[in-house]
């Protein structure tokens, strides 16, 4: 290997499926994110709730755990090794109880970098407005198997620019509705799916 080449070997952040930012066994997110794309209603993926809520597992033992779209949880130790080893990297925002509201001992961490590795294209249709996706799940396996080996120009903590969604409520509602009309069952209403009805044909619920 030459000494001018550059491998870089990264570690993935690891934990859990129960994530602690999830409410129930249904996976729903405990912080909401506000629409970005009035149109669509694509939400704004960097916002970051405050306090940023979580619904189970405060009381664990461990000092690190992951959360929602690339971003980690650490304990307030963690925080300042971080803080003194890779000053800068993350930002720390405060953490609280989803049911009361009271402070917990966990910190929010959000990566400042996002890597700028080559993503798999997404398929239409995409909004005429943001021209963001309807839907997006690319396989996170082919993404990791980009990133790891990637030339991060020395940054040490960062994450990837993906999400995920591969439903849209509406399409459960006319999936839903198309079967109970079969089976002669009356049609459930949007207020099933705690949404209003779209008034064009690009609201898309993402799920």
């Amino acid at each position: 290997m030459s000494k001018n080449q550059i491998v870089t070997r990264c570690v993935l952040m690891t934990g859990p499926d129960e994530r602690m930012d999830h409410v129930g066994d249904q996976r729903r997110d405990a912080n909401v994110l506000p629409v970005k794309c009035a149109h669509c209603t694509f939400p704004d993926l960097d916002f970051v709730a405050s306090p940023y809520l979580l619904a189970k597992g405060v009381t664990s033992p461990a000092e690190t755990a992951p959360a929602w779209l690339g971003n980690f949880l650490v304990r307030d130790r963690v925080r300042k090794i971080l803080e003194l080893a890779v000053p800068g990297a993350c930002s720390f925002h405060p953490t609280a109880d989803w049911k009361n509201h009271l402070p917990t001992s966990w910190w929010l961490a959000v990566p400042r970098a996002v890597l700028k590795t080559e993503m798999p294209k997404a398929k239409p249709p995409c909004c005429s407005e943001c021209r963001e996706p309807k839907v997006w799940g690319p396989l996170m396996g082919g993404v990791w198997d980009k990133m790891k080996r990637y030339n991060s120009a020395g940054v040490d903590i960062f994450k990837s620019p993906s999400w995920f969604s591969r439903r849209t409520v509406e399409d459960d509602f006319a999936e839903t509705n198309r079967y109970r009309k079969q089976d002669g069952s009356l049609p459930l209403p949007w207020s099933f799916w705690n949404v209003e009805p779209p008034s064009q044909p690009e609201r898309w619920t993402r799920k």
